[in-house]
């Protein structure tokens, strides 16, 4: 990480500044993600900018952006998946805040009066990654085409064989003439 990349910062203050935090993280020292990579190597680019709206609250305008190597869940091989996040945020201190940011914001909470930018990272890098990230059909090894299987032949047996529920409908005509 930067060494100027504080581990939390004061949402307050730095809103009051209008203060912005920018640079770039390696994507080795995001755990969370890291995990879930293939390749570890490179960077998030990232850009936080904060402010305090009509009501006193604070917003987070945000940039994220990094190119991941991630698996791909139908031919397990590797696929880049380019990340560029623009996150609205408002910082909330308890749950029952939540309700009162805009609309267009989503919510993150200030522990303790400050916030980890590593986190906030993070979180965006993880909410853009899909639960089952694949190519696109035309940029995968796999041919669906080709390992569809065709629909099960009928025998002259199974094509005549009646609807097991015809004697129940036919009882049931019974008892209603």
């Amino acid at each position: 990480m930067s060494a100027r990349l504080p581990h939390s910062v004061d949402p307050w203050r730095l809103a009051g500044q209008g203060g912005v935090i920018s640079g770039e993280v390696p994507l080795d020292a995001l755990q969370r993600v890291a995990d879930l990579l293939l390749q570890r190597s490179g960077n998030v680019e990232f850009d936080f900018r904060f402010s305090k709206d009509d009501n006193g609250r604070i917003l987070i305008d945000g940039l994220v952006r990094a190119d991941l190597v991630i698996q791909c869940q139908r031919c397990l091989e590797a696929m880049t998946l380019v990340v560029d996040a623009s996150p609205q945020l408002a910082v909330i201190e308890t749950a029952a805040e939540a309700d009162r940011i805009p609309e267009a914001c989503d919510p993150v909470f200030a522990e303790a009066g400050s916030l980890s930018i590593v986190d906030l990272i993070e979180d965006e890098l993880l909410l853009a990654i899909p639960q089952v990230p694949m190519h696109a059909e035309s940029d995968c090894e796999v041919d669906l085409a080709s390992i569809s299987d065709p629909p099960p032949e009928q025998s002259e047996n199974e094509a005549k064989t009646e609807n097991p529920f015809a004697a129940l409908s036919a009882l049931r005509t019974e008892r209603e003439n």
